[in-house]
Parts: C-alpha cells; structure tokens; sequence
C-alpha cells in the first residue's frame, strides 16, 4: 500500500539530487582554480546536515522498524541502511565544518574538501539509489493501513526550508541555482 509519505520521501530524493549536481558543478569549478563556490557549498552542506540528516533519515528510520516487524523483510538490508543514515551524518557534518572554516577565514585544504565532498555525495547517492530501487518497493508492498496509520502517529510534518516555499532567505541563493538555472 503506498502512502503520502513514500512520495514525500522520494520528492526529497530529487530534490537532494538537484542539490548533489549543484555541489559537483561547484567542486568542478573550484578544481580548475575558482575560488568562489565556497559560500554555495556551505550553504547546501548547512541544509543537508539540518534537514535530510534530522527530519528525513529519521522518518525513514521509523518506516524501517515498522518494516523489520514484517515476516519476510531483510532485517539486515534494513539496519544496514539505518547504519548508513548515521555514516551519511558523520561524513555530513565534516564537510560542514571544513567549509565553516573556510567561509570564516580559515586555510583549509582544498583536496579535503573536494575528498570529503565526494566520499559524502557517493555515500548519499548509493543510499538513495538502494531506496528507491529496492527498499521503497519493498514498503509499498508490505506495509499495510494499520502499519501506516501506526507510522502517521510518529511523524510530525516539517517544511523543508528550500523546496517547500516560500524558500527562507538563508537558502535562496542554493535554490536559484539548483531549481532556476537547470
């Protein structure tokens, strides 16, 4: 059975994927000797590390109890996955503060950068790819009302900042050229 929610999840997959092109763009750039980008990065691993690391893991994290209850589910794809939300946190939050470093001014190594920014887009686009083609089909054919109606009482809806406008003003800048420039 297929809820509101799924297509909430899978909407936020695009919108991480537009987010992850811009980064790639941004990085390329800043490889061939730029230096502006830094702020824009900032910004995108600010967002990723406030919305998908504590709103959107954490619900998925609730569907995948509900789901581990189920006879027949993979219990260790599943808390592989959930393990996976906590590593994309970790790589989330040292990118974030080797770019606070420098947009505050510090030297940091631009191959750093660039090394965590890519272990951290790989990790996330593997993540995703694995839920959309595997574990959000796998909810949709398991998952029953009850399941859901269950599932409803734990979630809280939460706009996302960027795609859910008006966009706050912190994120504009990412949100013009992620979604208006493509």
């Amino acid at each position: 059975m297929k809820m509101p929610i799924i297509d909430r999840l899978h909407e936020d997959h695009k919108n991480y994927i537009k987010l992850l092109a811009l980064m790639d763009t941004l990085l390329a750039e800043l490889k061939k000797g730029s230096d502006k980008g830094y702020r824009e990065l900032y910004l995108i691993m600010n967002y990723m590390t406030r919305n998908p690391d504590i709103f959107h893991h954490p619900y998925e994290d609730i569907i995948f109890e509900e789901l581990e209850t189920i006879e027949g589910v993979d219990i260790d794809e599943i808390e592989h996955l959930k393990a996976e939300h906590n590593k994309i946190y970790q790589e989330s939050n040292a990118l974030l503060d080797e770019l606070d470093a420098v947009v505050n001014g510090h030297i940091v190594e631009k191959d750093k950068i660039h090394e965590l920014a890519q272990q951290y887009a790989d990790s996330l686009r593997e993540h995703m790819n694995t839920e959309e083609g595997k574990i959000f089909p796998m909810i949709n054919d398991k998952l029953t009302e009850a399941s859901w109606n269950k599932i409803s009482g734990s979630l809280e809806h939460v706009n996302d900042p960027i795609f859910d406008g008006p966009t706050s003003d912190e994120y504009k800048l990412i949100y013009n050229q992620a979604v208006n420039d493509k």
